[in-house]
């Protein structure tokens, strides 16, 4: 189980995060393990170590543009700003607790969320999964240039990428990331679906895009955050029964990281 220390300090960041979009007028979408959590738990889900949130691609940049207004003690880190970030999607975090994630390249971070822009996709199922294959390769790819993979041994896939990570280190970043870029917003003229197209699940994490204009307020522990009102669907596509708890040994934490003194 996560310590409630490190439970506290998340929260805090899901309330920063929470006001922040309220002051602001930012759409975003409680979904993954938090969205499970609030619904199954009323809160955390008790060996989940983070929150995804999703916001439609407008808002997503809004939010980032505004990242730097966020209180005292919260901070965004971006990729591809050569600051030593190792992850290919933003985070928001704490910067008064300090962990890191056992990565063969270490970055200082705090209890985080994770934020994903939902982009529009094709309406054509082969080319929608086209579109989520390509967008995830890239990801894979960059994940490994960054420096983002695990070092522990076992763990899966580990191997495969850490060799593309030392196969990768010649290869200039923007070959890489511009086209991760440019892909997740191929989509231009609008369409009946947006996607998490860096999502675990893929082409599973799609939604119409007119559900998104109906919201519904969930608790999480002791504050109310948001999230679109047919999770059921969405939830059930991805991860099928979801108010059934997984088999114990599955009831572990999704990332492995030290705490920084």
């Amino acid at each position: 189980m996560i310590e409630q220390d490190f439970k506290n300090s998340l929260l805090d960041v899901l309330s920063e995060f929470h006001d922040f979009c309220e002051m602001h007028q930012l759409r975003y979408y409680l979904i993954g393990g938090g969205l499970i959590g609030a619904l199954r738990h009323k809160g955390f889900i008790p060996w989940d170590d983070d929150v995804d949130v999703a916001m439609p691609r407008e808002d997503y940049e809004r939010f980032l543009a505004l990242r730097n207004e966020l209180s005292e003690g919260y901070k965004v880190s971006i990729p591809f700003q050569k600051d030593g970030y190792t992850n290919t999607m933003p985070r928001v975090y704490s910067t008064n607790f300090k962990i890191q994630q056992q990565f063969i390249k270490r970055f200082t971070i705090g209890p985080w969320i994770d934020v994903f822009p939902l982009d529009h996709t094709f309406d054509n199922n082969f080319l929608r999964k086209l579109h989520f294959r390509l967008v995830y390769i890239f990801k894979v790819l960059n994940a490994c240039k960054l420096g983002g993979v695990s070092v522990l041994e076992g763990r899966k896939k580990a191997r495969f990428k850490l060799l593309f990570y030392y196969l990768l280190k010649p290869v200039p970043s923007l070959l890489l990331s511009k086209p991760f870029e440019c892909l997740q917003t191929i989509k231009r003229k609008p369409s009946r679906y947006v996607g998490n197209l860096m999502g675990r699940w893929q082409e599973k994490e799609i939604i119409e895009k007119r559900e998104l204009s109906e919201t519904v307020a969930l608790t999480f522990e002791n504050i109310s955050l948001k999230t679109f009102r047919n999770y059921n669907a969405w939830l059930h596509r991805v991860y099928g029964d979801y108010m059934q708890l997984p088999p114990v040994e599955q009831q572990v934490p999704d990332h492995y990281f030290d705490v920084v003194d």
